[in-house]
């Protein structure tokens, strides 16, 4: 993997991160930033950083 792309790639995953700990403090981590439901256990625990339901996970792309 090319060096600067792998610094790209831990960048994004470093900002939604960052982002997965902005909504926890704003209470509202584990809700779909979409719809306002909750996100499946089994989806926050394979991704813990994910602002989306399933249904909704392609809305967030390019985002």
């Amino acid at each position: 993997m090319d060096s600067e792309l792998l610094v790209d790639t831990v960048r994004d995953e470093r900002r939604l991160v960052q982002e997965a700990l902005a909504r926890l403090d704003a209470g509202t981590y584990g809700r779909c930033a979409v719809c306002q439901k909750e996100i499946d256990d089994e989806r926050l625990e394979a991704r813990p950083e994910v602002a989306t339901c399933r249904e909704h996970a392609d809305a967030r792309i390019g985002a």
